[in-house]
């Protein structure tokens, strides 16, 4: 989750570069944001048909796809209409998360569980993320980290598939 919290710190650089305004911006953050919610309800409704480890890997991989196409570089309009991709990846990762930890600690647990994660694993990634990602914009501009972000990403997602994370156990 740290390169999505990432992309809240350094997608108006990314926009500005590619042409776009600060209404522009705004705009798309609306967009970005509400398009959360609907995936947020469909996602229960896609979990029962594909299954939540399968699902969160297609979220991952879109996370990826989506920050891999931000690094080259494509200009405000496109940035702009692609706003539901932050919706489908973030809709599905944040359900699922909660969904995993369910599965995984005991119900009278969960609650602290997801709240420890969010405190240490969760906030050490986004520090680690937008830490390097200032380092990067610094020296090489917006689509630089957007670049680290798919790579980043890209990692995540070949780890979970070869841990095995993607099976349902």
């Amino acid at each position: 989750m740290g390169t999505n919290i990432t992309n809240s710190t350094y997608f108006g650089y990314l926009f500005r570069e590619q042409g776009g305004d600060v209404a522009g911006i705004g705009l798309a953050f609306l967009l970005m944001a509400g398009s959360e919610a609907p995936f947020m309800a469909l996602t229960p409704i896609m979990s029962k048909k594909i299954g939540s480890e399968k699902l969160l890997l297609i979220g991952m991989a879109l996370t990826a796809v989506r920050f891999g196409f931000y690094a080259t570089g494509p200009r405000y309009t496109l940035l702009l209409g692609t706003f539901f991709l932050q919706g489908i990846t973030n809709g599905i990762i944040l359900v699922e998360l909660v969904k995993a930890f369910g599965n995984v600690v005991e119900e009278r647990l969960s609650s602290m569980s997801i709240s420890i994660y969010y405190a240490i694993g969760n906030s050490m990634s986004v520090i680690l993320c937008n830490m390097i990602g200032g380092m990067i914009l610094d020296a090489h501009g917006p689509q630089a980290v957007y670049l680290f972000c798919f790579i980043f990403n890209s990692i995540a997602v070949a780890l979970y598939v070869l841990v095995g994370l993607h099976k349902k156990d």
